[in-house]
C-alpha cells in the first residue's frame, strides 16, 4: 500500500518507520522548508524507540545520547535528528518538505490530501501533524479544535559551558521540581550540544508553569477564542515583559536555576507555549487515521506525550502490517480499538492536572 503521513515531527517519523516495516511505500509531508532544528529536552524511553527503529538508539554511535537520573532524557533534536537518519535509510520512505496539508478526505477507494491546488491520492492518510491537526478537522469534525488548558509554559535549553564557573557542581542530574505561588518550575540536565553528559558538558532544560498569561497570547496571535494557534517565540517577547519575566526570576527561584533562566532571557533563548488540551472521541475514519498530539494533545505535566506517541505507531505499524488497499478500512479501525481508550485517559488525566494547576491547586 501507500501511504501518506503527514507530519514530519518525531511521532509522524515514528510512524512512517514502522508503516515501512510493516511493508508498505511511506509518504511523509513536512512543512517544514528542512530538517528541524531547536527544541528542548525531554524524557524518553529506549524499549520503545528500539522495537519502533528495529535497533538500539544507544548502540548506534550516531546515536541518541542521554543523561539517566530518575528516567532518561535527551535532547529533542538528538532525537528527531536519529529517527530521521532512521527513516532516511530505510526502504519505502519519502520524505518531501515545505508541503503544507491543507485538508485531507477519504472515499471507499482512496485517501488524499490538498497542498494548495495539488492534490495527492494514496491508500491511507495518518495525521501526525500536531495539536492544531489539519487532518483531525476530517476524523472528528464535531470535535476538532484543542482548547487552551489556562496558563503557558516558558521554557529554555542553556549550556552548561555558557554559565558562570560559579555554579559548576551545583546542577544535578536529577529531575528539580518547585512550586512558588503561582508558578511551577521543572528543570533536568540533558546532553550538551556536543553530547556531552558529564558535568560541564551538559545542557539544562527548564519549563516555568505561568499562570495568567492570556492576555499577552492574544495580542501576539498566540491565543484566539480559547484556541492555541502557535508558540511564543522570542521575537515575541517585549523588552518589558522580558524585564518583568527577570525580575519574577530573580524574586522566586534558586540559584542555579534562577542563572539559567535569567541566561536564556538575555540571549533570546526562551520562549512561551500555551498549552492545550484534547480528548478524543475516535482516531480514524475510513482510510485516514490520528497519531501523536493530533490524536490526544496533553500537558507535558503527565510526561508521557513522547511515550503515547511511539505507542500510536507501534499500534499503527501492528495492525496495517499485511494489509492491503481493500482492507484498509478495517486495519485503521483495529488501529482505533486497540489505542482509543489509552489516548483518552492520557487526555483526561492531563486535563485533570492542567485545572488543578489553573486553579492554584498545584
Amino acid at each position: 500500500m501507500q501511504v501518506t503521513v503527514v507530519g514530519g515531527s518525531l511521532t509522524g517519523l515514528s510512524s512512517a518507520i514502522c508503516l515501512a516495516r510493516a511493508g508498505h511505500r511511506v509518504l511523509v509531508l513536512d512543512q517544514s522548508s528542512a530538517l528541524a532544528s531547536g527544541g528542548t529536552g525531554l524524557g524518553i524511553d529506549r524499549r520503545l524507540l528500539e522495537l519502533v527503529a528495529g535497533r538500539s538508539p544507544y548502540d548506534d554511535p550516531d546515536g541518541v545520547p542521554v543523561i539517566s537520573a530518575q528516567r532518561e532524557s535527551a535532547r529533542w533534536s538528538d532525537i528527531y535528528r536519529w529517527l530521521s537518519r532512521v527513516a532516511g535509510e530505510a526502504e519505502g520512505i519519502r520524505i518531501r518538505t515545505s508541503a503544507l496539508v491543507t485538508s485531507v478526505g477519504c472515499d471507499a477507494a482512496a485517501a488524499w490530501v490538498e497542498i494548495g491546488e495539488e492534490r495527492i491520492a494514496s491508500d491511507a492518510v495518518i495525521g501526525a501533524d500536531g495539536y492544531r491537526s489539519v487532518t483531525r478537522r476530517f476524523v472528528a469534525p464535531q470535535n476538532a479544535e484543542p482548547s487552551y488548558a489556562g496558563y503557558l509554559i516558558w521554557r529554555g535549553l542553556v549550556e552548561e559551558r555558557d554559565l558562570p564557573g560559579r555554579l559548576n557542581g551545583l546542577i544535578p542530574d536529577a529531575i528539580t521540581v518547585d512550586y512558588r505561588g503561582d508558578y511551577r518550575l521543572i528543570s533536568y540536565t540533558v546532553p550538551g550540544a556536543d553530547g556531552g553528559t558529564s558535568p560541564g558538558a551538559r545542557a539544562v532544560n527548564f519549563a516555568w508553569y505561568d499562570r495568567g498569561r492570556d492576555a499577552i497570547l492574544e495580542q501576539a496571535g498566540c491565543l484566539r477564542d480559547g484556541i492555541p494557534l502557535r508558540t511564543f517565540t522570542p521575537s515575541d517577547m517585549s523588552l518589558s515583559l522580558r524585564e518583568e519575566l527577570e525580575r519574577h526570576a530573580q524574586q522566586t527561584w534558586a540559584d542555579p536555576i534562577r542563572t539559567v533562566i535569567l541566561h536564556s532571557l538575555r540571549q533570546g533563548g526562551c520562549f512561551g507555549t500555551p498549552i492545550s488540551q484534547y480528548v478524543p472521541t475516535r482516531l480514524a475514519r475510513g482510510r485516514v487515521a490520528l497519531v501523536g498530539d493530533a490524536a490526544h494533545a496533553t500537558t507535558p505535566m503527565t510526561g508521557s506525550g513522547l511515550r503515547f506517541g511511539l505507542l500510536d505507531a507501534l499500534a499503527l505499524g501492528r495492525t496495517m502490517a499485511g494489509a492491503d488497499a481493500e482492507d484498509c478500512a478495517t486495519s485503521l479501525a483495529s488501529y482505533e480499538g486497540l489505542r482509543l481508550t489509552d489516548d483518552q485517559a492520557l487526555s483526561l488525566h492531563g486535563e485533570q492536572a492542567n485545572a488543578a494547576f489553573a486553579a492554584g491547586r498545584g
